[in-house]
């Protein structure tokens, strides 16, 4: 399963078209959810973040596309 949303220096977004109080509403029944954060140098998960995100090889793909944003 691949979901729509960005990697950022800071964080990594997923796009969903359901609502939770944790999501933000962007526009043509689209939400933000926030999957991942940075702190310490490393990617850290919160309580609503898919499992797969946790992963160890996803949140190395996912510093390998950080590091292609520095």
């Amino acid at each position: 399963n691949v979901d729509p949303g960005y990697v950022a220096l800071e964080k990594i977004v997923a796009a969903s078209t359901k609502n939770f109080s944790h999501r933000i509403y962007i526009g043509s029944n689209i939400y933000a959810d926030l999957q991942l954060f940075r702190k310490k140098g490393k990617y850290r998960s919160l309580p609503w973040t898919f499992f797969d995100y946790k992963l160890d090889f996803v949140l190395k793909f996912f510093d390998n596309m950080r590091l292609n944003l520095l």
